[in-house]
């Protein structure tokens, strides 16, 4: 267990609370449903840590102690010391106070290449990782040209991966979740909360229609998947069993857990 004063601007902060949309997430094997990125924000009692985070339609701000009060599990994920934070922390905080689109259409894809990853991966890998280069192909490569659009967890993402080096923050949504855990060697928290974001709009269904018809349909996969669907797809569970992190903590909560309990990895 961590306390808030060890949390440092460019960690990760990962959330997790009872909802509506637990049992959809719990069949997709996802381990947390809300993830944003820490840093020192102004606020009426004056400079204190806290996340930026998507909030619907918005980049928000919130501070620390407030997500502790809203949320029953927390942890926070460290990056190994060669990722830098810098970049990851200036493009987040540019973002602060704008709007966008939420990214309801690879919300949808990302729940379902979870799903697959999760149910189809660990009997056959292979035909799993076929399905999601699959969904990659058949995926739009309008996003980095149409309006700014995210979920919280390729705004973390991209927040890593969208300055001239590659692969700041590593994730792979080819590997299996067995594979993963083994990887991580440690007990997943369970619970998970609903999302929030703005209303779907026609251009959205029709990209995760055509994306899920690809996925499930014939012929042959390419031999990977594209960068831009990986920063989309990507849920928070991807982000916390990533290699790139070094360090993994439970954070301290003001809301009382009696059925939970963990400690840090490294």
């Amino acid at each position: 267990m961590i306390e808030p004063s060890d949390v440092r601007e460019g960690d990760i902060v990962f959330c997790s609370r009872p909802g509506f949309l637990q049992s959809l997430c719990d069949s997709a094997g996802e381990l947390w449903r809300h993830v944003g990125l820490a840093l020192e924000i102004d606020t009426p009692q004056g400079r204190q840590m806290g996340i930026v985070e998507v909030d619907g339609d918005r980049f928000v701000t919130r501070p620390l102690s407030a997500v502790q009060t809203a949320y029953q599990w927390l942890a926070v994920g460290r990056v190994a010391d060669g990722v830098r934070t810098d970049h990851a922390v200036d493009w987040a905080r540019f973002l602060i106070g704008s709007r966008h689109a939420y990214a309801w259409d690879d919300a949808i894809v990302a729940g379902v290449v979870a799903f697959i990853r999760f149910r189809v991966g660990d009997a056959d890998p292979n035909r799993a990782a076929r399905m999601v280069r699959r969904a990659s192909a058949a995926a739009s490569q309008r996003w980095s040209q149409r309006r700014v659009t995210h979920t919280c967890s390729s705004f973390i993402y991209f927040a890593f991966n969208s300055g001239d080096a590659e692969d700041r923050l590593i994730v792979d949504l080819e590997a299996t979740r067995q594979a993963a855990e083994a990887a991580l060697m440690q007990t997943p928290v369970p619970t998970l909360r609903a999302g929030r974001g703005s209303r779907i709009d026609g251009e959205q269904l029709a990209e995760a229609a055509r994306v899920l018809v690809g996925t499930i349909g014939g012929g042959s996969a390419p031999a990977s998947m594209s960068n831009e669907a990986m920063g989309r797809w990507t849920m928070p569970g991807d982000i916390w069993r990533s290699p790139s992190i070094r360090y993994r903590g439970r954070l301290s909560t003001s809301v009382l857990d009696t059925a939970h309990s963990g400690g840090a990895t490294g």
